[in-house]
């Protein structure tokens, strides 16, 4: 399953604002697309803008007063509604977010269904945003103990959810926000012109076993257990003269432990529940050796 893919539209007086939408659909799963985060240096920039609102499903507007201002903002609508017009899947999904009462919806989008997207109501918002976007709010976004678990009655996936819950707890646990701070303290010395990318999960190591549940357990059936050691990555851009360069990365280690309960209904095995636990076991000193041929340490 591919993760759901976004363009974000917006204009230079909404960046904050972007930036924080970008951020949060990130640690949902979905891979957003904003030009000042996401452009390569070298490439060229209106085609990359192009080409990455074609390969979209959701193209997602920013609306305000400045943003109807802004000549890139209306070009970039002007081309999502034309390709949803006549791409076979009728894609990018055009999503007009508001901002602000008291401008005009730009005419080619005045049809399309608003979300109200407020920065003071701003989390009510999101949850609606991600509902329509079809990516459930994970119970370990926002999860702040060094061990946490969860079950529910569909499959996790690991991998996924522990770069959820890497970004909560450098975001809301204060000591690990303090580890990660001072890991970071070179990149923070430029100035402010770095931020953070979201989480790229390795998997260093994964165990797999069988069993059955014994008699008298809530299910007793077929049961998965699978080990992980996670590997999450947190890239540090930094602006330079000619775009953004990852500076360096950090990386965080998470165990895993999954359990998956099965009931075999005639020929057919159904899932009843999947139990997922991660830990945080610190932020790890990575070299280049140490990582698949795909991910590269900066020097």
């Amino acid at each position: 399953m591919h993760p759901i893919k976004a363009f974000i539209s917006f204009c230079s007086t909404d960046r904050v604002l972007a930036q924080r939408l970008q951020k949060d659909l990130a640690t949902a799963g979905c891979a957003s697309w904003q030009f000042d985060i996401s452009a390569v240096p070298g490439t060229d920039a209106w085609e990359a803008i192009l080409e990455r609102i074609e390969q979209s499903e959701f193209f997602l507007a920013l609306l305000s007063e400045a943003a109807t201002q802004s000549r890139s903002v209306m070009e970039e609508i002007s081309h999502a509604h034309y390709y949803s017009l006549n791409s076979p899947s009728r894609m990018p999904r055009i999503i007009p977010l508001v901002l602000q009462d008291g401008f005009t919806v730009p005419r080619k989008i005045v049809r399309s269904v608003r979300l109200s997207f407020r920065e003071n109501t701003y989390d009510a918002d999101l949850a609606v945003l991600l509902h329509t976007l079809g990516l459930e709010a994970s119970p370990f976004q926002s999860a702040t103990a060094l061990e946490v678990t969860s079950t529910r009655a569909y499959e996790f996936e690991a991998d996924r959810e522990a770069a959820r819950y890497a970004t909560s707890l450098i975001n809301n646990n204060q000591d690990i926000a303090g580890s990660f701070q001072k890991l970071t303290v070179r990149a923070r010395e430029v100035g402010s012109s770095f931020y953070v990318l979201p989480a790229q999960v390795i998997t260093q190591s994964e165990e797999v076993s069988r069993y059955y549940t014994s008699p008298g357990c809530p299910s007793t059936g077929p049961a998965v257990s699978l080990l992980y050691t996670f590997w999450v990555f947190f890239g540090l851009m930094e602006k330079h003269t000619k775009g953004y360069i990852v500076s360096d990365r950090v990386a965080m280690q998470i165990d895993a432990s999954q359990d998956r309960r099965f009931e075999d209904i005639g020929d057919e095995r159904v899932l009843r529940s999947d139990s997922l636990r991660l830990r945080f076991d610190g932020f790890q000193t990575i070299t280049a050796t140490s990582l698949p041929s795909d991910v590269r340490v900066a020097q």
